[in-house]
C-alpha cells in the first residue's frame, strides 16, 4: 500500500490501524476495535411479520459506550433500533423476538456494571453489527 502511495489509516500506531481511543462522557478512555466477520442474523422473511436467520458480512464495533452506539445507530438508521436496521446490537441481531428493543445499556452503568456513583467510573462498553452491504 504504501508503495503505491496509499496511506495507512490513522489508529493507535503502526500495524494497529483497527483501534482507536476515544473519551466516554466522564473523560476516561476507551479502546474501540473494528474486525469484520460472517454472522448469522435475523432478517425479513417473505411474508410481512416472518423472519429468518441468515448469514451476513458485518463490520464488527466492540468498545462502543451507549451514547455512541445509539448516536451510529441514529446516524445510518435514523431510528435507535438495536434489534433492526443496518446497524445492531450483537446481543440482539439473531433475536427471535419481532419487535424494536433499546440497547441493552445507558450510559449510566459502569464498565463492572454497577450504576455510576463517580465520575472516575468508567461507561460500560458494547458491541454493534453494522451489515456490510452487497
Amino acid at each position: 500500500m504504501l508503495k503505491a502511495g496509499i496511506g495507512l489509516p490513522t489508529g493507535r500506531a503502526e500495524g494497529r490501524e483497527d483501534r482507536h481511543v476515544y473519551l466516554d462522557s466522564n473523560g476516561l478512555p476507551h479502546d474501540l476495535k473494528i474486525c469484520f466477520q460472517n454472522v448469522r442474523g435475523q432478517e425479513p422473511g417473505a411474508v410481512s411479520g416472518e423472519y429468518v436467520s441468515r448469514s451476513r458480512n458485518v463490520m464488527t464495533i466492540s468498545g462502543l459506550t451507549p451514547a455512541l452506539a445509539n448516536f451510529l445507530d441514529h446516524y445510518f438508521d435514523t431510528v435507535v433500533d438495536a434489534r433492526f436496521g443496518n446497524f445492531r446490537e450483537n446481543l440482539y441481531a439473531n433475536s427471535e423476538k419481532a419487535t424494536k428493543s433499546p440497547w441493552s445499556k445507558d450510559d449510566t452503568q459502569s464498565l463492572g456494571g454497577a450504576t455510576i456513583a463517580h465520575d472516575e467510573d468508567q461507561v460500560v462498553e458494547l458491541t454493534g453489527w453494522m451489515k456490510m452491504v452487497r
